[in-house]
């Protein structure tokens, strides 16, 4: 946790994996480098990368490896990224919806304070379905983080629209390219609970230490203002950009009274 007595609310800062082989030590590494939370794959990548493969092990590690209070509060799963419940081909999104249902319940079972689903194409609506009938289940202590890439707000829109209000779905926006003055101010009023940072997204500065381009800067110290958490992709240099986006944060533009 990062905080500043200019601002009455804190930054989250958590750290993305792409797999985690040890999932305790991996958290406690991350602690340890003044993280709060990590972000990793509920299941093994290798277990559904393809939605024909059939297998016959467990579906993931045990819930036993964390506990409780871990998976709850320090944990932001992620479901599988190529999830396609919209496919064209019956078999393979029949396949995808199982995939996409089997992922959210273990999220459910263990609890985790957030799980992270990839964001539909516009062709969304068999995709809206399943969500919205764990939506209906009214897990709200959980929230559903829908990770969009900034540009791409239609997708979401047409998302948020198929799935009705609800105060479960929020935003994890990855801010990974520059973006037009229109596309960046449509975000300032959606539900945005994470901001995404891969390492691509970030040039080096004249001490060769990573930084975002000036347009971005200005971007994301506004999007502050909304409480967001951020994560950081997965990248070697992650310590010099968790005290780079801490510097964003006690600098960005004061808080205006009323």
């Amino acid at each position: 946790m990062f905080a500043c007595s200019e601002f009455p609310w804190q930054l989250y800062i958590g750290k993305d994996f792409s797999v985690s082989s040890n999932l305790k030590s991996d958290l406690e590494t991350c602690f340890s480098k003044k993280f709060d939370f990590i972000r990793v794959p509920l299941v093994h990548p290798r277990y559904s990368k393809h939605p024909r493969t059939q297998r016959c092990q467990p579906m993931t590690r045990s819930d036993s490896c964390l506990a409780s209070s871990q998976w709850n509060n320090c944990v932001q799963g992620k479901c599988s990224e190529k999830i396609n419940a919209d496919h064209p081909c019956a078999e393979i999104r029949q396949k995808w919806e199982s995939v996409m249902s089997n992922e959210l319940r273990w999220g459910v079972h263990l609890g985790v304070n957030s799980v992270v689903l990839p964001c539909p194409g516009q062709n969304c609506s068999n995709f809206a379905r399943v969500l919205n009938q764990y939506l209906e289940k009214g897990f709200y202590y959980q929230k559903i983080l829908v990770q969009v890439p900034a540009g791409q707000w239609e997708n979401w829109n047409g998302l948020r629209l198929k799935c009705g209000p609800s105060t479960a779905i929020g935003v994890s926006l990855e801010i990974s390219s520059v973006l037009s003055k229109v596309e960046m101010e449509r975000w300032f009023g959606e539900p945005i609970a994470s901001l995404y940072f891969p390492r691509s997204v970030f040039i080096k500065n004249k001490d060769n230490y990573p930084i975002l381009p000036l347009e971005l800067q200005h971007f994301v110290q506004k999007l502050f203002k909304l409480k967001p958490n951020v994560v950081v992709g997965p990248c070697k240099d992650y310590e010099q950009i968790r005290g780079y986006l801490c510097f964003l944060f006690k600098n960005q533009p004061p808080v205006l009274d009323n």
